[in-house]
């Protein structure tokens, strides 16, 4: 039988972060990646929506390498 795994993407105001679970929801590995925070002369944070995005990439490419798993074996992906 094939492993299948469930991806969660968590996307936080400090930075993105890759989470795997088995089947059993029992959790397989964890890898992040921090971002900037940008803040303007009102105090206000802002973020950089390329880095975010490149660092969702990269965060999920570290999981799959980290785990030692197939992408393919990945059957849903998650994401808060």
């Amino acid at each position: 039988m094939e492993k299948k795994y469930v991806l969660a993407v968590d996307q936080s105001t400090q930075g993105t972060k890759a989470i795997l679970f088995d089947v059993n929801g029992d959790l397989v590995c964890r890898t992040d990646l921090p971002h900037r925070q940008l803040i303007n002369e009102k105090g206000w944070v802002s973020h950089d929506l390329f880095e975010i995005y490149s660092n969702t990439i990269q965060v999920v490419k570290n999981l799959v390498e980290k785990a030692g798993i197939r992408k393919e074996e990945i059957a849903c992906l998650g994401i808060s």
